[in-house]
């Protein structure tokens, strides 16, 4: 009798099937509202390390052309990629492209002329969202003084700028409205100040 009473016991401190069906439905819902914000959450950190890491790669590389006196003087965007990867660990993908063995695609714009060259960077190359201050970063390369610059506003009329070889109207915050107003030219692409403020902000 004794030993029966002990098993009732045993039985009535368990979960019922619905109990445990609805704590499986909460976890569920949790789960469908958690995991998106953390899997975006990781995948921009993942586009932000990739930014610095590309930016950092091209720093270098214009230190060893420094160190080796090799003049980037007079040099258009189809000539820079030829000369910029003798010193990169990356191939030439078109005449003024290079992608890096991490599948980062850094393609140049600009003239000979005594200006800075655009430096436009797709962390990801081919996919998306393709998407400037998300996957797409923009800077200025200053031959004269090898230096590469983060784009921190828009040159009306030419893309992005640095506001030190051009003047530009910059910002100093990167969120959801600049990136979403990218390519509003009455917001003065407020997405390109990503570029430097990834590089400040370790965000």
């Amino acid at each position: 009798m004794e030993n029966s009473l002990h098993k009732l016991k045993i039985f009535k401190s368990g979960f019922t099937l619905a109990e445990v069906l609805i704590t499986l439905v909460i976890i569920g819902i949790v789960a469908a509202l958690t995991i998106p914000t953390a899997i975006n959450s990781m995948e921009k950190r993942h586009l932000i390390i990739g930014w610095r890491k590309a930016y950092s790669d091209v720093s270098r590389a214009l230190l060893l052309a420094k160190a080796n006196n090799d003049s980037f003087d007079g040099l258009g965007s189809t000539d820079l990629p030829a000369k910029l990867s003798k010193y990169m660990n990356g191939k030439i993908c078109a005449d003024d492209c290079i992608e890096l063995e991490n599948g980062t695609r850094i393609t140049f714009a600009g003239s000979r002329g005594m200006g800075g060259v655009q430096v436009h960077f797709d962390v990801n190359g081919d996919r998306k969202p393709n998407i400037s201050g998300k996957d797409k970063f923009c800077a200025i390369l200053d031959r004269q003084n090898y230096k590469i610059n983060p784009a921190k506003g828009f040159l009306s009329g030419w893309g992005c700028a640095d506001d030190i070889l051009f003047p530009a109207e910059w910002y100093t915050v990167c969120n959801d409205e600049a990136i979403n107003n990218a390519y509003n030219i009455k917001t003065g692409y407020l997405a390109l100040v990503c570029s430097s403020y990834y590089l400040m902000h370790d965000k």
